[in-house]
């Protein structure tokens, strides 16, 4: 996770990640810590990586308060995933997925 100079949360998965509630409960503790806050975050999930069920519920009922959410995926698969996910949990804030990070940055920057 790094802090972008436009102050954009930029949070980069390891390939082959499978995420756990606990992964996402980390996550959310860095995000505390910062200060300020960022208000735009892209999340960039590297060839298979995935998140149980469990961990999709409880990262959609506990989003930190956010303007906006960019995705980057790198797969099919991520793609299908990511977009159901999107649409099943419907999010207050502007929320959409990207294959390459410079027009996830851009789009985010001009939110």
């Amino acid at each position: 996770m790094i802090i972008l100079d436009t102050g954009i949360m930029h949070v980069i998965y390891k390939e082959g990640v499978a995420l756990q509630v606990d992964d996402i409960k980390e996550l959310a503790t860095q995000y505390e810590l910062l200060d300020p806050k960022p208000t735009k975050v892209l999340q960039e999930l590297r060839e298979h990586v995935n998140m149980t069920n469990e961990a999709r519920s409880y990262a959609a009922e506990h989003s930190p308060n956010l303007e906006a959410v960019a995705y980057v995926i790198h797969s099919l698969a991520q793609r299908l995933l990511v977009r159901f996910y999107v649409k099943m949990w419907k999010r207050d804030k502007p929320t959409k997925v990207f294959n390459a990070v410079d027009e996830a940055l851009k789009w985010l920057e001009s939110m």
